[in-house]
């Protein structure tokens, strides 16, 4: 029915350990909305975190000159909560760091 064989990431035969996996982060980026179906996908890549950045997060980025501390943000807020979608203009992490 199935292979039972599979070559991972790291190129061996067997699964990497959680520790080697979780240290991958992937950033998706589109100039719309994501799907609400791209959206769930992306939960499904845990250990690995998966960052969905929209247009208006790439937007904040730029009118804040906040690039780092956003990918932090989303990062902290993809592994506190299992989402990957955090919303920049909304949170506003700059101005919570500030105050």
């Amino acid at each position: 029915m199935g292979c039972n064989s599979s070559i991972w990431a790291n190129g061996k035969n067997e699964k990497p350990t959680d520790a080697a996996s979780s240290n991958l982060i992937g950033s998706l980026f589109t100039t719309s909305a994501f799907t609400w179906e791209a959206t769930i996908l992306a939960h499904f890549f845990a250990p690995q975190t998966i960052l969905l950045w929209t247009s208006d997060d790439i937007e904040y980025c730029f009118e804040n000159e906040y690039f780092v501390g956003s990918l932090l943000a989303k990062y902290h807020y993809a592994i506190q909560e299992g989402k990957p979608n955090f919303d920049l203009k909304v949170n506003d992490p700059k101005r919570r760091e500030n105050a």
